[in-house]
């Protein structure tokens, strides 16, 4: 989290306060003199109600097996490095892999938002009102929008009867760990689990209790 300081002007006794200078003044590059153009805001989109949760099936595989490359590989190679990121999507991704998840009894979600795939989740039950999540992930370019604590609301209310979902987390994926943090989850433990390559996942297990 960063905290911005907050500036003023000091005025002297016995003297007036200087100008208050423009919210918003013109800067120029230092090279050309032209006016440089700000940046805009990454603004959350106001007609978050319209976001659906779509059921999927094993004729998205193709489709999510994409999706997930594009994520992974974009997000990803910061956290656990390029060579682990093509491996585990090679272990965990491609529509065989996928599909056999599904017959093992992933329930696989596609977040949609303006016609347009948003990203994709599985969650699976593992003890009466117990669940999994094994999957939540959401396109690099829609993050920090609100989307994706609208997409958990809407994954929470496909059932009812869910007391607790746990869930696993790369230790060093901060931005991840803090939206689950600000969404009710905590951590339980640590795990350190093998997944073949002489690769090792070092997660935490996070769960959120429903009251």
């Amino acid at each position: 989290m960063v905290f911005l300081g907050l500036s003023g002007y000091l005025a002297k006794i016995g003297t007036q306060p200087e100008t208050q200078k423009p919210r918003n003044p013109e800067t120029r590059n230092p090279e050309t003199g032209n006016p440089e153009t700000q940046k805009p805001r990454n603004r959350k989109p106001r007609n978050l109600e319209t976001l659906k949760l779509k059921l999927a099936t094993e004729a998205d595989a193709e489709l999510i097996s994409g999706i997930a490359h594009r994520i992974w590989r974009e997000h990803y190679p910061a956290v656990i490095g390029e060579e682990q990121v093509e491996y585990m999507l090679n272990l965990s991704y491609t529509p065989e892999a996928l599909i056999r998840q599904m017959s093992e009894g992933q329930v696989f979600y596609l977040p949609e938002w303006q016609g347009a795939p948003l990203g994709y989740l599985s969650i699976s039950l593992k003890a009466p009102g117990q669940y999994f999540l094994h999957k939540f992930y959401i396109d690099n370019g829609q993050r920090g929008k609100g989307m994706g604590k609208v997409v958990l609301e809407r994954v929470l209310a496909q059932f009812p009867d869910l007391k607790e979902l746990r869930l696993t987390v790369n230790r060093q994926n901060y931005k991840s760990i803090n939206f689950y943090f600000r969404v009710g989850f905590v951590i339980e433990h640590c795990l350190d689990i093998p997944i073949g390559g002489g690769y090792v996942m070092n997660d935490f297990q996070m769960v959120f209790r429903t009251l």
